[in-house]
């Protein structure tokens, strides 16, 4: 009895040991694992691609400021029925321009970033743009990182602007303001937009301008726009 109860004993002893190699074991290896993962950083290419969505928005809507809620076409009359580009339609459109998106990885030894969706919203005071694409593979030695979203926020106040132009848009139409431009245009002046004609010597095209973007040492964009 002495002799099998010494056997169990040995037995229990051999277990745990193997159980405390195999935990060791575990924790080194996650431990290994986690190094190689931190130290493997993919933030230059997520860098360099959201700074290019930004460069790309920017442009969207400086086509969109001139051309009066399109990306062409020109000045237009958005007090007529049918002409009036509403904020979800700006929207539609910007998104198709950034379908197009020209972002060069050459400089990482990577391929041409190719858009499988991408969806817009305007904000008063930012734009916000999720851009779904084709897997970006970022490797070092057997290590591979796949990027293939982006949520990029883009400071511009476009959705303030665009709703002044609404609120003179609806005056027009209501006759409000008939025969009363000048005056109108003086009073639609605060320290964060101004209505003016553009340019002076005009009778029908308006622009209303961003006054903070000035403030702030940036081109104070300028949403342009006939209305009769």
């Amino acid at each position: 009895m002495e002799k099998r109860g010494q056997v169990s004993i040995f037995i229990v002893i051999g277990i745990v040991i193997v159980v405390l190699i195999g935990v060791f074991y575990y924790i080194g290896s996650s431990q290994v694992e986690r190094v190689e993962t931190v130290s493997f950083n993919v933030g230059p290419v997520e860098e360099f691609v959201e700074d290019c969505v930004v460069n790309e928005v920017l442009e969207g809507f400086e086509l969109v400021y001139e051309n009066s809620g399109y990306l062409k076409d020109g000045v237009v009359n958005i007090c007529r029925e049918g002409e009036y580009m509403f904020k979800d339609d700006i929207e539609r459109e910007v998104e198709g321009y950034l379908e197009n998106i020209d972002c060069d990885l050459s400089s990482f030894d990577l391929g041409d970033l190719v858009v499988r969706d991408v969806g817009v919203v305007i904000k008063d005071k930012e734009i916000l743009v999720d851009l779904d694409v084709k897997d970006i593979v970022v490797s070092r030695g057997d290590n591979e990182v796949r990027i293939n979203k982006f949520n990029v926020e883009v400071p511009l106040r476009f959705g303030e602007i665009y709703d002044w132009v609404h609120k003179i848009k609806e005056k027009a139409i209501s006759g409000e303001i008939d025969g009363k431009w000048s005056s109108y245009l003086s009073e639609a002046r605060s320290d964060k937009i101004s209505l003016r004609r553009i340019p002076k010597d005009t009778i029908h095209t308006y622009g209303v301008q961003d006054m903070v973007g000035i403030k702030e040492n940036e081109e104070g964009n300028i949403f342009k726009f006939d209305c009769y």
